[in-house]
């Protein structure tokens, strides 16, 4: 079952680059950050969830194909005894190009930690 409503997750500036303090209310973190966000489905076996990262003044250089954006799960790793081993599965990516919306639809299944990273 889909949902029709959205949920805000993070709402904040974020400066990424390779120069510190262009600008003054943005924090700075250099040249990646990551987002951890726990979803879990409710409504069955698996669910669709999409992602919308909204962007503003970003640039490409010549030759640059986009900042490249990865959702990665971490799933239990069913392959050794250690119930803390956790395996990372990349469910989408992207490049940001231009500054505007951008959608990321991906599904997961159970409750997992989720890892949105620039």
């Amino acid at each position: 079952m889909k949902s029709t409503q959205s949920e805000l997750v993070w709402s904040g500036k974020m400066h990424l680059g390779d120069e510190p303090g262009v600008f003054a209310d943005a924090a700075y973190s250099g040249l990646a950050f990551e987002l951890p966000l726990t979803i879990q489905s409710f409504s069955g076996p698996k669910m669709t969830v999409s992602l919308i990262l909204k962007t503003d003044l970003v640039k490409l250089f010549d030759g640059y194909k986009g900042h490249k954006v990865t959702i990665t799960q971490f799933v239990p790793n069913p392959s050794t005894p250690n119930e803390y081993d956790y395996k990372e599965v990349v469910l989408a990516k992207a490049h940001l190009t231009t500054s505007a919306y951008k959608q990321l639809d991906f599904e997961v299944e159970g409750k997992h930690l989720l890892s949105v990273a620039k």
